[in-house]
């Protein structure tokens, strides 16, 4: 199954195992470009965030956390090459961080490492967010896709209907 940027994501992938030493998962990162920009195009000009700063790219990187990785000027991030490379770098320190402890990286690469402590009930504040990643994920992982089921069923349907009409042809 081909995804919207697979080559700069496996690009990336492989430049922060280099970095950080991490093994992060294309599927992985697929699922949080999916959660941040659905696969769509980004605006140069970035999405306000509701702190007042902005996040740019297929995985809405902060323009803080480009700065932290050498990124002078944000608005390059809007550049899937750029923005996925540095969302995948931010992932890498963070699921090295954090001890391969993938949903809590998520957690962080939301909501910032100082707020991805879990609850009593082992839950994250912004659990959503974390379950929303792990789902695409898991799907990306697997190559099931949400439409395929649907286009499998719609496939049967058409099936079914061509068939009956030509058993009713030949009679």
């Amino acid at each position: 199954m081909a995804l919207r940027w697979d080559r700069e994501v496996s690009a990336a992938v492989n430049q922060a195992h280099a970095r950080y030493g991490v093994a992060i998962n294309s599927a992985l990162v697929h699922g949080v470009i999916e959660r941040e920009s659905g696969h769509r195009d980004t605006s140069t000009a970035g999405t306000l965030e509701p702190n007042g700063r902005r996040s740019y790219g297929p995985m809405q990187v902060m323009d803080t956390t480009g700065q932290m990785h050498g990124i002078s000027d944000a608005s390059t991030m809007a550049l899937p090459s750029v923005g996925i490379r540095m969302g995948t770098y931010e992932l890498a320190r963070l699921l090295k961080l954090f001890a391969g402890d993938t949903p809590r990286a998520i957690a962080a690469y939301n909501a910032g490492a100082g707020n991805a402590a879990r609850n009593a009930a082992g839950r994250f504040f912004n659990q959503a967010y974390v379950d929303a990643v792990i789902g695409f994920w898991n799907r990306y992982r697997t190559g099931i896709m949400v439409g395929a089921p649907v286009a499998l069923i719609a496939g049967l349907v058409v099936w079914v209907l061509v068939s009956q009409r030509r058993k009713l042809a030949w009679r």
